[in-house]
This record gives C-alpha cells, sequence and structure tokens, in this order.
C-alpha cells in the first residue's frame, strides 16, 4: 500500500467511529494505529475529563499513541476529538479533528465539520486540512522527538 492508502484506510475506519459515537450523543476521545499488515487497533482513553483544552488532548495522545509507536510495523497512527470552531461570524461549528501521522510522509490536522439530521444522523462536510509537526512519530527529515 501507499502511504496516501494507509492513511486513507484509518481515516475512514476514525470517521466512522467518529460518526456513530456523534449519532448516539456518547463522543469519547480516541485515538488508532495502522501496522504494517494493514491492522488497525483503536486506542480508547483509559480516562477523560470533559472539556479538555486543546494540549492536553494533543499531550494525552501524544503520551498514548507513542507507546504503540514503538511496536515493529507502525506506519500511520492519529488521534480524534469532537471539537467546535469559530466561523468568521464568530459561530462556533462542530467538527471532529483529526491528528493523522504517517511514519514516511505528512502530518496533519484534519477538520471535518459535521451536523445531525432530524433523524439523528450524522453528516460530514467538506474536510479541511492543515500541515502539522509529527507529535509521535519521527516524520520524513524530521529530527527524532525526545
Amino acid at each position: 500500500m501507499t502511504h496516501q492508502e494507509e492513511r486513507g484506510l484509518l481515516l475512514r475506519v476514525m470517521t466512522r467511529l467518529a460518526q456513530t459515537q456523534l449519532e448516539k450523543d456518547g463522543f469519547i476521545p480516541f485515538g488508532g494505529v495502522l501496522g504494517s499488515k494493514r491492522d488497525v487497533q483503536l486506542v480508547m482513553p483509559k480516562g477523560w475529563k470533559q472539556n479538555s483544552t486543546r494540549d492536553e488532548v494533543e499531550g494525552y495522545w501524544t503520551r498514548e499513541l507513542k507507546k504503540y509507536a514503538v511496536q515493529d510495523g507502525c506506519r500511520v497512527v492519529c488521534f480524534c476529538a469532537d471539537v467546535r470552531v469559530p466561523k468568521d461570524d464568530g459561530q462556533l461549528v462542530p467538527a471532529v479533528l483529526i491528528h493523522i501521522e504517517h511514519v514516511e510522509a505528512e502530518s496533519e490536522d484534519m477538520l471535518y465539520p459535521y451536523h445531525k439530521e432530524d433523524d439523528a444522523k450524522v453528516v460530514f462536510g467538506k474536510p479541511t486540512s492543515v500541515a502539522r509537526q509529527h507529535m509521535v512519530l519521527t516524520g520524513p527529515s524530521e529530527p527524532p522527538h525526545g
């Protein structure tokens, strides 16, 4: 598989789980790891503080996912959180944030805005992404993380 296909596989699993959680009104942030055999492992938190800050979320998942990153064959890691993003008019819009890293490629934050329809079905809008530094894996041309 190419790195795009590996990332795509993990993103599909993560967005499906996020959608299921949102439809059941019980979202708990979670992580995911893709191994060398295309095996996806979900990582659920041991406990979670409501209304965590972005720094708290990133710190927690960086520590947790590093435990999996040292395993042989770990190719892609990510974590997922339910967030609110300000629009130009100041209104907050719900979105799912997925931070994803590939060992041989880019690291980025992806935002999937969403809304709930009358039947409680969650519909994701077009995602946007922003390049980020690797926090868990050492990416291409990056020094090792301490």
